[in-house]
């Protein structure tokens, strides 16, 4: 897992604690990721407002990777709202794939009868 940081200096906070909130949340599909990038920008620099930008990508394996961004004005919720968006992203991906899995053995299964074909 990277953490960057753009446009603004680093957090006064450890760093491992941000790493830590989402390796924490991400625990559950440690299996299916091979990495995760987190960029972190300061947009509007010293004006103030909701100013910080985050861009996370999990690189998935076997798959498309999955980018989610977010914004807010503190570093660490956003950090928790990130991690939270990513569980759930990837536990709705997995109900998907789970699906399809059990549709495909449906099909493929010979106990089934199926209507014999009309002329």
């Amino acid at each position: 897992m990277s953490f960057r940081f753009s446009g603004r200096r680093r957090p006064s906070a450890d760093p491992m604690k941000y790493t830590e909130i989402l390796e924490r949340a991400l625990t559950k599909f440690r299996d299916r990721l091979s990495h995760v990038c987190v960029y972190v920008e300061d947009v509007n620099g010293p004006r103030g407002g909701v100013d910080l930008q985050c861009r996370c990508v999990l690189h998935l394996r076997r798959r498309p990777p999955v980018v989610i961004k977010d914004h807010a004005d503190n570093l660490l919720a956003l950090v928790r709202q990130v991690a939270s968006r990513a569980v759930q992203v990837l536990s709705q991906k997995e109900v998907r794939r789970s699906r399809r899995a059990t549709k495909e053995r449906w099909r493929e299964s010979p106990w089934i009868e199926r209507p014999a074909p009309q002329p």
